[in-house]
């Protein structure tokens, strides 16, 4: 089966990705990023430890040559002082010339034969060598052979003086090592530090392009809404006030219908405009509703803000909604006496439009014999929360962040219940333009829960 993938061409995602992508190859670079310092490193090290070893080796041969000469000019030196002793057989004369080489502590041993094989002069040491070096020499006096010197020299100094050079070249040769390895580090850290420099300014310079495009498309967004809004509410406006004097029109000629008693209707007739006065009722309820909506949405929502008694408003209310209790068989529990000391700093004809809408809904909605209860309670010193609670049927977990979208019943759109599916979503914008608020909460018996939070009346 052939699989297909879909390559994800939107600019902004790719920009992020590329955004990303940099801060991982930059900022949080993979070992690699040692490998240029370490060549770097390396290239300074090496001509330094070249530099050494042929200092080194250098110095070894100067050494090695100089006490070569030292150890041949002792050699020439007492085989020049034993010519005469020798050709004039007279050990005496040259043994204080032994004797000042056998001072000399690298001396080992001097040999002093005729050409006989006679031993003429003989000096040692016990010391056992380590090092020696035999240097032999001809005596000859007037160009005639007349012995032997034999000079054995002990070394090992130079073994040592080597040493102590080598020591030397190593310690120095070490810390230029580590000053090399110190720059080095300092020279990565000030070239890392200016490229991720040099790095964070792209890509903030990216990050505010980026977010002056998404600014940018968001005021454009938000103008086009407004736009349309504004529209819409022109739209909804401009409607209502066309539909509604046609619509006064047929009510009015449907109620002459109904209460003309020179030409009386027939009971046929008279149900049939009975139909039509209540659906246009129903019509002209939705009609007032939407330019109420409309009025609200454009901000001309008139506001008396006075100290309010909740016991007084529920009262009246609740006096209002007696004729829809008896309609669907609901009781009403409310002690005006429980609150009559609350009140609440908010607009006294758009309260009372609040509340009507949270009772109609709670009694419509309501199960036949069911029951509606008030409930005030401050929530805190400055707030004042109004519960509306009934027995009904209550709201879908999964549908309740949508009732207070406007025209949308939720489940009700083919019920019985009349209804536009706008009144929460007035009764929400009143209250907010109230400095207040409205909101729904479940309850553990059933039903539903509305409340309505508003600030506490000055002084009270």
């Amino acid at each position: 089966m052939p699989i297909s993938v879909e390559k994800n061409t939107d600019p902004a995602e790719s920009r992020s990705a590329r955004l990303l992508y940099l801060r991982k190859m930059t900022l949080h670079r993979p070992e690699f990023r040692w490998i240029v310092p370490l060549v770097f490193f390396i290239g300074l090290l090496a001509p330094l430890l070249i530099s050494s070893w042929y200092t080194l080796r250098l110095q070894a041969d100067n050494v090695e040559a100089g006490l070569q000469f030292e150890y041949d000019r002792m050699a020439d030196v007492l085989a020049n002082g034993m010519q005469k002793p020798v050709w004039n057989l007279l050990p005496e004369i040259g043994q204080p010339l032994v004797d000042s080489m056998m001072a000399d502590p690298r001396v080992l041993e001097v040999d002093v034969t005729t050409t006989e094989g006679n031993r003429f002069i003989s000096a040692s040491r016990d010391a056992p060598p380590i090092k020696p070096i035999t240097l032999t020499r001809d005596l000859t006096f007037n160009a005639t052979p007349i012995g032997t010197v034999t000079l054995v020299i002990e070394s090992s100094e130079t073994d040592n003086i080597l040493k102590e050079q080598s020591t030397r070249v190593y310690i120095a040769t070490a810390v230029q090592s580590v000053v090399s390895f110190f720059i080095v580090m300092m020279m990565y850290l000030l070239i890392t530090r200016f490229q991720d420099k040099q790095t964070l300014q792209r890509i903030n310079t990216e990050l505010e392009t980026q977010v002056k495009e998404r600014t940018r498309e968001f005021q454009v967004a938000t103008e086009e809404a407004q736009v349309a809004n504004l529209a819409k509410s022109e739209f909804l406006s401009s409607m209502s006030h066309e539909l509604r004097t046609p619509m006064n029109s047929v009510l009015g000629f449907a109620q002459l219908l109904s209460d003309d008693p020179v030409h009386p209707l027939t009971k046929k007739q008279q149900q049939f405009v009975e139909k039509i006065l209540k659906n246009g009722e129903v019509l002209m309820d939705l009609i007032n509703q939407v330019l109420d909506l409309a009025k609200i949405e454009e901000g001309r929502v008139d506001l008396d803000h006075s100290k309010i008694s909740i016991s007084d408003i529920m009262s009246e209310c609740g006096e209002l909604v007696q004729p829809l209790l008896g309609q669907y068989n609901v009781d009403l529990n409310a002690d005006p006496s429980g609150y009559s000391d609350a009140h609440v700093w908010a607009d006294e004809k758009l309260l009372r439009q609040i509340f009507l809408n949270l009772l109609s809904n709670a009694i419509k909605y309501n199960q036949n014999g069911g029951a509606v209860s008030i409930i005030c309670e401050h929530t805190s010193a400055t707030t004042i929360r109004v519960n509306v609670a009934d027995t009904g049927i209550g709201v879908p977990e999964d549908l309740r962040e949508n009732l207070f979208e406007p025209f949308n019943r939720l489940t009700q759109q083919n019920s019985p219940i009349e209804g536009t599916g706008i009144g929460l979503v007035i009764a929400q914008k009143l209250a907010e333009h109230m400095n207040g608020s409205i909101g729904y909460s479940p309850r553990p018996t059933g039903g539903s829960l509305f409340w309505v939070e508003l600030p506490v009346a000055k002084g009270d």
